[in-house]
């Protein structure tokens, strides 16, 4: 099969870096030999539909051109394909690039997608949902929740600091019962459900999480007062929030979230809901291109 490539473009992400990128994208793509058609999302779920119409005998690869939302769109548009996936980061949290050490850089991520090299990324199911990253429930989601009624314009690490501190002034904590692999393990306000190690910016919630195991890293983060989420804010910036005694960690296959309907839930950094939650990991991978290797 001739290589074809399907760039999928959040154009006003990275405040339309996505779209001033996507041209350079395509040309090089070509100089290497690979045909480029690119696709601009204007609406949530542009992407997963674009995913959806991609057949795998004519698309040899989809290059996403935005942040970590765009990808779970077309992670969940590629149910039942083996389409490789690559990533150029505009994004605000890019926590997958930052993962793998993916810049924005066309010439290196048209390499990449020239190079073929990949790896294999467990994924889950929230819901009937797929997800790559994470999922959170407490805090965390109630700042995705603000962040989601209030954004208005371009988005920047600034623009969540006003539902940071929103959130932080105002959120009640509710607790959250979690069961892993049909065992209570116990309940906490904060809960985090993470597939890699990152949280966005310069925080590490699990230092030896694996996005290639078919396991997921639990986190049953406790405190319930400003100065308690503070302290594990901080832990979580030097890259020990496991260290707190009030963080208790385990892995899993199957995890349930309860929480009545008062806690909110984030999926790969978007507010998911305020519903129950049911997270199963499935033998899907996604093959995710990564830079090549020196």
């Amino acid at each position: 099969m001739s290589k074809r490539c399907l760039i999928v473009v959040n154009p006003v992400s990275g405040r339309s870096k996505g779209r001033r990128a996507a041209p350079r994208l395509a040309e090089g793509l070509e100089e290497r030999g690979i045909e480029a058609e690119t696709v601009s999302t204007e609406a949530p779920g542009d992407g997963q539909q674009a995913a959806e119409r991609a057949d795998p005998a004519e698309v040899s690869a989809i290059l996403c051109v935005g942040g970590d939302g765009t990808v779970n769109e077309v992670v969940n548009g590629l149910a039942g394909k083996d389409i490789p996936v690559a990533l150029f980061p505009t994004g605000t949290g890019n926590v997958l690039a930052k993962e793998f050490g993916i810049r924005p850089k066309a010439d290196a991520v048209c390499d990449a997608v020239a190079a073929g090299r990949t790896v294999e990324l467990a994924l889950g199911v929230v819901n009937g949902r797929r997800f790559v990253l994470f999922v959170g429930g407490g805090f965390d989601a109630a700042v995705a929740r603000r962040f989601e009624q209030t954004r208005n314009g371009p988005v920047s690490k600034l623009s969540y600091l006003l539902p940071i501190l929103h959130v932080l002034l105002r959120y009640s904590c509710p607790d959250i019962d979690v069961t892993v692999d049909g065992e209570p393990v116990g309940s906490s306000p904060h809960v985090l459900i993470a597939n890699v190690r990152s949280f966005g910016g310069p925080f590490v919630m699990v230092p030896d999480a694996d996005p290639t195991s078919d396991l997921l890293d639990v986190c049953l983060i406790g405190g319930k007062t400003r100065f308690t989420l503070l302290r594990r804010g901080w832990g979580a910036f030097r890259h020990r929030l496991l260290s707190h005694r009030a963080v208790r960690h385990v892995q899993g296959r199957t995890i349930n979230l309860r929480a009545g309907g008062l806690a909110p839930f984030q999926v790969d950094g978007d507010f998911f809901g305020c519903d129950d939650l049911a997270i199963r990991m499935i033998d899907d991978r996604l093959t995710f291109i990564v830079p090549p290797t020196d």
